[in-house]
């Protein structure tokens, strides 16, 4: 099972970092040239609401790994913006009766009713994102700051939830113009893995999604 430690002095509230981090963008962005970008045909900000769903089998198990997420984006300049978003994902793995056997000849007696192994991980993002205008298309690259909250569960117990200290994740994405204020947007995204800190894995995430311009 995973192992949080936390060292040094008691950090922060992680509502404090967050609104922090937001006010720090919303005055780069009260200070930008917002009439020159209007000039542009720039929007004032973006919503982009997306998500994922993923199902794979093995012998023993079926794991699914569903997510939704909500991201606010304020454009800086023509090529700079700046992000904050909420995300969602839960990976679930669900056994089967086959390994039910394979642990009763293990000596292991699983109780009765479906046996599943739940993670989830809830995270908010504060990001800068790059990113270029090619006609219908426009292909970004971002990174910045995570926070990010972990919870397991399964059959047999309840682990409960911590949360990380601040983290990092970074990603590209790539969307396209369905209508002057709507694109459908596919991004990639990776983070430092909660599940496996000692062989420095990442946790990656694929999500598609819509993009409103107010």
């Amino acid at each position: 099972m995973p192992t949080f430690v936390i060292t040094g002095p008691k950090a922060a509230p992680r509502w404090a970092k967050i609104l922090l981090s937001a006010l720090v963008g919303f005055a780069l962005w009260l200070g930008s040239p917002k009439e020159a970008l209007a000039q542009m045909g720039m929007p004032l900000f973006e919503v982009t609401l997306s998500g994922s769903y993923e199902e794979r089998f093995s012998q023993f198990k079926t794991n699914q790994r569903r997510s939704w997420s909500a991201e606010l984006v304020v454009p800086l300049t023509s090529f700079f913006q700046f992000s904050a978003g909420h995300s969602f994902l839960e990976a679930k793995d669900i056994f089967n009766d086959e390994y039910r056997e394979f642990q009763r000849t293990r000596g292991v007696e699983l109780p009765e009713g479906p046996v599943e192994s739940i993670e989830t991980y809830i995270d908010t993002t504060v990001n800068g994102v790059l990113y270029q205008n090619f006609g219908y298309v426009r292909p970004s690259i971002f990174g910045g700051a995570l926070w990010r909250t972990y919870c397991e569960e399964n059959s047999l117990a309840d682990y409960g939830c911590k949360e990380q200290e601040i983290s990092w994740n970074a990603g590209a994405g790539l969307s396209l113009r369905i209508t002057t204020n709507l694109r459908l947007s596919v991004t990639y995204r990776v983070t430092p893995s909660v599940t496996h800190k000692d062989d420095e894995r990442l946790d990656t995430l694929t999500s598609l999604g819509l993009t409103i311009a107010f």
